[in-house]
């Protein structure tokens, strides 16, 4: 048993959370730090989920989603946490979402439409993923499943690879590409972290490893490999279909949807979703009454879908005309769903965790932040000795076993007791309040980096965060950093050049705040060829780079396909470069041999 597991066995037994499931009140107050707290409850205690089988919990923004992924998986209790992202696309803006974005949102969604209970996983979305709308038959395919000994074709792969929305490129550099020279498939599934080689023994698959893709070596060998579609939006006959009707019915924009008659892929063909009456579904038709919809504070998540569509209908009341599309109660193109409407269809168990009561009769979870007036040492170890003098059992948390005894040492000197807990048994008997460890306080070695306080559980757990107020942020593969943009925005210069993944070569002119549908939000500036202007919402700092060329660039043309041919053109050139290369010390090998 684990330490987080005796915690949250010390909070079940004080019936902290014995309310949320049984209650007939669907509202309650939660802290922060309650947060991942309850979600390992519903998932731990099997009385308290009962037959449900999967929790569904969504935030106002991808910011708190990201800090409660790093809560979860600070409390290390091997639960699956899949965090379902949004498009960071405009509306209608003719540039297709990350191609990783894509995978791990459809690899989510299809997980999320199969009937078999899953006890151990949690999906974590913002408002804006949740409300997105997606087409349903596009959930309906068989993913590829790769595992050693099976027998299968490699022409056969390919083909669905290419239905998947995969690139067959001569080398992998990038998530969403697939290469195969001779017996060996590389791919880089758009829902996983890393790429995979598959080697085959004829049609017999042999190996399964990860590769790096700065050297192409092969790493640690997989059992598995299950590859999801790199594309959310892709050509299949009901959409094909779709498509030449509505070629006919706004002529304008024809020369669009026939290509998706003809199974297209092409960039930007996301944005031209919402035009498609399939693409109507929602997240809450894939759950059922077995399951637990948790959402975090409901006024705000309304409050950030109804800016959502206010947004996407002003972009396309000022596109329309360009269309020749009459807009009118028939006519409805949106990418979004409100929140009541999703809800309606389903009949899940709906649990609403709001961080501030609306009303005195709402019952408050009883996990209260651990809170400080300020982080000096004497202010941190009054409030320890307060609580030990008030009976609560008090136990600190640190990152590092040396960090720990510095605590020790450090609460010693102030006349406290203080005893370091080792392993889960100890940490047993420290709860037990036997007499070595009555007074004192505990001091563990965990990933916890959030505490809180439980008066019903008379237990304070004071972690790094509390004690310092700095979260740390460790690294992780599927974290959702913030710190890359941050960064990314300080390089920035004024008159300087960036380059948009998308678009190319632009110059940026500094930060605006524009009001759109009466909500104002900040931009950066890009300006392009002829005095054309992009203004990029904050929140996709990742869709930029600075230019770092040695010369003044040439702005590229907005919205042109050029930006597309220059990256072509220079991928071209690269893969010559490489087999030059390899010809070259092909023949300087041979030479020293002989």
């Amino acid at each position: 048993m684990s330490i987080i597991s005796v915690l949250a066995g010390e909070l079940q037994r004080a019936k902290v959370f014995e309310n949320l499931a049984d209650s007939d009140s669907s509202t309650f107050v939660a802290s922060e730090s309650a947060l991942a707290w309850i979600l390992v409850n519903f998932r731990t205690d099997r009385a308290a989920l009962t037959d449900r089988s999967r929790i569904v919990m969504v935030l106002p923004s991808q910011a708190e989603v990201a800090d409660l992924f790093e809560a979860l998986l600070s409390l290390n209790l091997g639960i699956d946490i899949t965090v379902v992202p949004p498009w960071e696309t405009l509306p209608f803006e003719r540039v297709s979402p990350r191609v990783e974005a894509m995978g791990k949102r459809v690899a989510a969604l299809w997980n999320l439409s199969q009937a078999r209970q899953d006890p151990n996983k949690i999906f974590l979305f913002s408002a804006r993923s949740y409300a997105q709308r997606f087409d349903r038959e596009l959930l309906e395919y068989v993913p590829l499943f790769f595992s050693p000994a099976l027998n299968l074709d490699l022409d056969t792969i390919s083909k669905v690879l290419y239905e998947f929305g995969y690139d067959r490129v001569y080398q992998v550099e990038a998530a969403g590409e697939f290469s195969i020279r001779g017996s060996i498939l590389d791919i880089f599934p758009a829902d996983r972290d890393t790429p995979i080689r598959i080697d085959f023994f004829g049609d017999e698959v042999e190996t399964i490893k990860e590769f790096s893709l700065t050297d192409q070596r092969s790493g640690k060998a997989l059992d598995t490999v299950t590859v999801h579609p790199a594309r959310e939006l892709r050509p299949i006959e009901g959409i094909r279909n779709e498509a030449i009707t509505l070629s006919s019915a706004i002529p304008k924009l024809s020369h669009v949807f026939e290509r998706f008659t003809r199974g297209e892929f092409f960039e930007g063909m996301e944005s031209w979703g919402p035009f498609f009456t399939r693409f109507s579904s929602s997240v809450s038709s894939l759950l059922s009454s077995n399951d637990i919809l948790v959402l975090r504070d409901k006024n705000r998540i309304d409050d950030r879908i109804t800016t959502l569509l206010d947004e996407e209908r002003a972009l396309l009341e000022l596109l329309a005309p360009t269309w020749e599309l009459a807009l009118d109660e028939d006519i409805y193109v949106s990418l979004f769903n409100r929140l009541d409407d999703q809800v309606l269809m389903t009949k899940p168990k709906v649990l609403n965790l709001d961080s501030v009561a609306k009303s005195s009769d709402i019952m408050r979870v009883d996990l209260e932040p651990y809170v400080l007036s300020d982080f000096r040492e004497e202010t941190i170890i009054g409030s320890l000795r307060s609580d030990v003098r008030s009976g609560f059992r008090v136990i600190i948390t640190a990152d590092s076993p040396s960090m720990a005894n510095r605590m020790i040492t450090s609460i010693k000197q102030a006349g406290l007791g203080a005893i370091a807990i080792k392993d889960s048994d100890e940490l047993l008997r420290f709860l037990s309040g036997t007499k070595d460890y009555a007074g004192k306080v505990g001091c563990v070695v965990s990933d916890i980096e959030v505490g809180f306080r439980s008066i019903n559980a008379k237990l304070v757990i004071a972690a790094p965060f509390d004690l310092t107020g700095r979260r740390l942020r460790r690294v992780r593969s599927s974290n959702i950093s913030r710190r890359a943009g941050q960064a990314l925005y300080e390089s920035l210069r004024v008159g300087g050049y960036v380059v948009h993944d998308f678009h190319g070569v632009g110059k940026y002119l500094g930060m605006t705040r524009r009001e759109v549908s009466g909500v104002e939000r900040d931009y950066l500036e890009i300006e392009y060829r002829d005095g054309a202007k992009l203004f990029l919402p904050t929140d996709q700092l990742s869709v930029i780079t600075p230019y770092s060329g040695g010369e003044k660039p040439t702005l590229s043309r907005l919205g042109g396909s050029e930006w597309n041919k220059t990256k072509a053109r220079v991928k071209k050139t690269v893969e010559r470069i490489a087999q030059e290369l390899v010809l070259l010390y092909q023949k300087q090998y041979s030479q020293i041999n002989k």
